[in-house]
C-alpha cells in the first residue's frame, strides 16, 4: 500500500503543479486520492468501499492529501520523498 499511496501523492503533485486553460479561463486544480491495502481473503467490494471510505477521510480535512487505509483505519499519506520542487542540488 505504499507504494500505491507514494504514487498517488506523485500524481496529486502533479496536478496541483499544473495551470490549466478552460475557455481561457487559468484553473488550478487539486485532487485527493483515497488508498487501501487488501487484506486476507477479502472482496472487491470490501475493497472499493475501504478505498472509497479513505477518499472521503481526505475530502474532510479540506482536500488536495491522499489517505490509505490499513484494513482497520484511515490514515493520511505523509511523503518521505523529497518533492521535484524541493529538492536541493548537490553541486
Amino acid at each position: 500500500v505504499h507504494h500505491a499511496a507514494e504514487l498517488a501523492d506523485y500524481f496529486r503533485q502533479t496536478v496541483e503543479r499544473n495551470v490549466f486553460v478552460y475557455e481561457r479561463e487559468t484553473i488550478r486544480v487539486t485532487m485527493s486520492c483515497g488508498v487501501a491495502q487488501a487484506v486476507y481473503r477479502e472482496e472487491a467490494a470490501s475493497l472499493l468501499k475501504r478505498c472509497d471510505s479513505a477518499l472521503y477521510s481526505a475530502k474532510s480535512v479540506g482536500r488536495n492529501v491522499v489517505y490509505w487505509h490499513d484494513g482497520y483505519h484511515c490514515r493520511a499519506y505523509e511523503s518521505t520523498e523529497a518533492t521535484p520542487d524541493t529538492e536541493t542540488d548537490a553541486s
